[in-house]
């Protein structure tokens, strides 16, 4: 892939890593007010921690594209 390829997937990852910090808010919200409901939380929370698992696979790939970036843009890459 070329730079221009590699620095529209790095747009990408920023926006769904961005999507995901959201999504695990609004998680960590949900179970509050279950929690303070008095409603039981462990579905809630294995969500919770997929969630943030699911986080950190992102910024390991935006990581891995950040240094096919570096690579093409130093010429190593092809």
């Amino acid at each position: 892939m070329d730079v221009e390829v590699e620095s529209a997937a790095l747009v990408q990852a920023n926006r769904d890593i961005n999507d995901g910090k959201a999504r695990i808010q609004r998680q960590r919200e949900i179970i509050y007010e279950l929690s303070s409901d008095g409603h039981d939380t462990q579905a809630a929370l294995r969500l919770l921690m997929t969630l943030e698992d699911t986080l950190g696979a992102m910024i390991e790939h935006r990581t891995l594209i950040m240094a096919r970036i570096a690579q093409r843009k130093n010429g190593a890459g092809g």
